[in-house]
């Protein structure tokens, strides 16, 4: 994919995230583009994509933690069982997880709003291509129903 296709697509989400309240600095944008990681929706998945949890869970990150983004997002977490893990800390971890999928679903929901407006305003024969995207959006959408 171009980069200039990446950065649009990125620049979107950034807006999104803002849109739903998500205080995204210049870190956390020098963080996303430092990432490199995709910001798109496919047909094909059933959910948001690692990538873009990824992007989520950078933007989530407070000021104090975003110079530190690669460790805190590519750690592997501590399981259950660890001698080093606490039930305070897996909760933690389910709290952040379950606030980083709630503000990611408004952003896509945000998103959904968008493309319909793109397809009530289109010209009749490309309303096909935006109803294409709206689909897509229902079926990742539709994951945090789940």
């Amino acid at each position: 994919m171009s980069t200039t296709f990446n950065t649009a697509v990125s620049a979107l989400f950034i807006a999104l995230a803002k849109k739903v309240g998500v205080g995204v600095s210049s870190l956390h944008e020098q963080a996303l583009q430092d990432a490199g990681l995709p910001c798109t929706l496919y047909l094909s998945d059933e959910g948001p994509s690692w990538a873009l949890r990824v992007n989520m869970k950078i933007l989530m990150l407070s000021s104090s933690d975003i110079k530190r983004w690669r460790e805190l997002v590519y750690v592997e977490k501590p399981r259950a069982a660890s001698l080093c893990s606490s039930d305070d800390e897996e909760s933690e971890l389910d709290e952040q997880e379950l606030a980083e999928r709630r503000i990611l679903e408004r952003i896509i929901s945000e998103l959904r709003q968008a493309v319909v407006g793109r397809l009530n305003s289109a010209p009749q024969e490309t309303k096909w291509i935006w109803k294409e995207q709206v689909m897509i959006v229902d079926v990742v959408l539709s994951s945090f129903k789940r």
